[in-house]
């Protein structure tokens, strides 16, 4: 494969994972700290509820595999690019460390990096629900996959691509997700917190509420008194749908991971089951 086709290949997956953004080829931004104009292979711009995200991707050819150092250059890059997100893709592979890096690194930006020969997984993975010909879509939030192994009773695990949910659960970083069909109609959060915490005697204090035009949300965080983790619980109200999401997470990595969390919020959305036929996507 030429660089072209590299290119080309690039542009295909790219298109097909952000069809609703804004993507612009050998651009250039003013570095918020350089005040220089910084180079950029490919720019991603999408708009969510009225904020702007903007993914940077690296698509250069590469002599080696990507190594730790090739990360950390890779984000003062992005952070002087005002990136939300990064990725880097990579005609050599990467090493181990290399994507321990990436994934750990307790700044706010959310970063991945990809093979080539892994772009197929590049785009959006999301797992989907019927119920009574309602229907329900969530997305793996960047950098993670969708564990499928559970039930959406006991809970759907969603952790960071590469560990397992063995290891992801030791280093509690790691989202629970459980879907309840609505029987009534006023459900509200209120009174579905204040149900759930007749059971639950611990000590949930409000800290954030997300406004969409189709649905009611709310998290909270929960009164941990381990310092090693923090622990966040999260419901949405669909017409149908009720959902609840229990996210664990190193307390260095918080910032990155409540930000997860709320996109994979805002990103929920429910669609007419007669269009689509199958329960998994």
């Amino acid at each position: 494969m030429n660089w072209k086709d590299y290119e080309v290949e690039i542009k295909d997956a790219l298109e097909k994972s952000y069809p609703n953004s804004n993507i612009f080829y050998n651009t250039s931004v003013i570095g918020r700290f350089s005040k220089a104009k910084r180079q950029v292979d490919i720019l991603v711009e999408e708009s969510i509820m009225q904020n702007r995200f903007r993914i940077v991707i690296d698509g250069k050819y590469f002599n080696k595999k990507v190594d730790v150092r090739d990360v950390e250059l890779f984000i003062a890059y992005l952070q002087d690019c005002q990136a939300d997100k990064g990725i880097m893709i990579t005609t050599k592979g990467y090493s181990k460390a290399a994507l321990k890096r990436a994934h750990f690194d307790p700044s706010r930006i959310e970063l991945d990096i990809f093979n080539k020969d892994e772009l197929g997984n590049f785009q959006c993975l999301w797992y989907g629900v019927i119920i009574d010909g309602a229907g329900l879509q969530f997305p793996a939030p960047f950098g993670c996959i969708i564990d499928t192994g559970g039930n959406l009773q006991n809970g759907i695990k969603i952790y960071q691509r590469g560990l397992s949910l063995k290891v992801a659960e030791k280093r509690n970083e790691f989202m629970n997700i459980k879907v309840h069909q609505l029987f009534t109609a006023n459900t509200t959060i209120s009174s579905w917190i204040k149900k759930k915490l007749e059971n639950d005697k611990r000590k949930y204090y409000k800290y954030k509420q997300i406004e969409h035009r189709n649905f009611t949300s709310m998290i909270w965080r929960i009164k941990n008194n381990r310092a090693v983790f923090e622990e966040f619980y999260g419901t949405i109200i669909f017409p149908d749908f009720l959902v609840e999401i229990e996210m664990f997470s190193p307390v260095v990595l918080v910032e990155k991971n409540e930000k997860k969390l709320t996109n994979f919020i805002i990103e929920c959305r429910t669609f007419m089951a007669s269009f689509y036929p199958i329960t998994k996507v």
